[in-house]
């Protein structure tokens, strides 16, 4: 595993969460074509809040409107993907190991209990965003997940089977490796 999420599995600055969330909401308003929420001055748990009504309120408006619902979640992976992306050449995993390790410390900055096994397995105990979801809203918001976890992987794919949004008792999916490999 490397060195930069062996460090972040044992503390992340308060500025590294607060940069990731920044990021995330710049990415996530891009996607709705809203403006970014303004930020400055809150701590990460602030932000955190922040963005997750914010996400919530644009994802149910069109939901809500129910027009162009492929086309915003097709914005919303691919705006995810740009993100992975970057965390791949910061965090370079290389094994489904170390995949699942990177999704920890991600995950773990908006407060969701990741857990990833070797081959692949994924189960969510604890969401942060299913205090403000709707399961219409999260199974939206998931493409972002999958986008994520595709520019982390360079291709993989993530799905969910249970989510905690439809009164299941935590989230379950799978993740795997793209065929070309990482």
């Amino acid at each position: 595993m490397g060195l930069l999420v062996s460090v972040l599995q044992l503390h992340t600055p308060e500025f590294v969460r607060k940069m990731a969330l920044m990021q995330l909401c710049k990415f996530t308003a891009a996607a709705f074509h809203a403006d970014v929420p303004r930020l400055a001055g809150l701590n990460s748990e602030e932000c955190l809040d922040r963005y997750a009504r914010f996400a919530a309120t644009q994802a149910g408006q069109r939901l809500q409107e129910g027009r162009e619902i492929e086309t915003l979640e097709k914005r919303l992976y691919e705006n995810a993907v740009k993100m992975g992306k970057q965390q791949r050449i910061w965090f370079q995993p290389r094994s489904m190991q170390e995949m699942m390790a990177v999704g920890r410390v991600l995950y773990r900055m908006l407060q969701i209990d990741f857990q990833g096994d070797a081959y692949g397995d994924v189960v969510i105990t604890s969401c942060y965003f299913s205090r403000f979801y709707s399961c219409e809203v999260c199974r939206l918001m998931s493409s972002m997940d999958r986008g994520l976890f595709a520019g982390l992987s360079n291709g993989g794919q993530l799905t969910f089977t249970a989510r905690i949004t439809e009164g299941q008792t935590c989230c379950r999916g799978h993740f795997c490796w793209p065929s070309k490999g990482i």
